[in-house]
């Protein structure tokens, strides 16, 4: 349950960075890892020319916690692009 409200937040915030970002802009988001992260990360890379996993050195290795970091923001008002 935690995962899936998880990606919905992330989801959300995506949806909302032509608003918030100018293009180039890089996004950071904590996600917890599980089924629906590859279809998130799909998302975002319609929106954001790549993205990458980060895990802090601080953070337990057993914590399915980890950071999406989402650069260079280059929206298309193409759905298909």
């Amino acid at each position: 349950i935690d995962h899936m409200k998880a990606v919905e937040l992330n989801r959300m915030v995506v949806s909302i960075c032509d608003q918030m970002l100018r293009p180039g802009g890089n996004l950071l988001m904590k996600i917890i890892m599980g089924p629906a992260e590859e279809q998130l990360t799909k998302e975002i890379l319609m929106q954001f020319q790549s993205y990458q996993r980060v895990k802090p050195a601080a953070s337990r290795q057993e914590s399915a916690e980890i950071y999406l970091l989402c650069k260079n923001y280059d929206f298309s008002e193409d759905p298909i692009a």
